[in-house]
């Protein structure tokens, strides 16, 4: 089995895998939740029981990155929002200004570890 981990970074990334996650859930809208093509890109947690049946829920394999926390919290609200955990988002309030560089050398070292152990789980 793959396993894909997306790692969606800034605005631009965080918009571009929005669209991706919505595309990925219309394409198999008809397989069954636990899907062995879907489970390269959705972990499956258990949420409960419906009659004698466990019922699952898809949760996205990825990390939301962005320094700023307006695009993230679209996202939150958003349709698709139930596919991520708050452990899935890395992000700050000040954001870097569209500065690469900024964000690079200030954000990047003081959230290393939070972008490493997002991606380990």
């Amino acid at each position: 089995m793959r396993e894909t981990i997306t790692v969606q970074v800034g605005q631009c990334g965080n918009q571009i895998g929005n669209l991706f996650w919505q595309l990925l859930l219309l394409e198999h809208e008809k397989t069954p939740d636990t899907d062995d093509a879907l489970s390269a890109y959705f972990r499956f947690e258990p949420s409960g029981k419906q009659g004698n049946f466990q019922t699952h829920a898809m949760k996205a394999r990825a990390l939301l990155i962005d320094m700023e926390c307006g695009p993230l919290q679209e996202t939150m609200k958003s349709p698709i929002g139930s596919l991520f955990d708050h452990t899935q988002y890395v992000m700050d309030v000040s954001g870097s200004g569209n500065n690469f560089a900024h964000g690079h050398y200030a954000y990047g070292p003081q959230y290393r570890s939070r972008f490493e152990e997002g991606l380990r789980k």
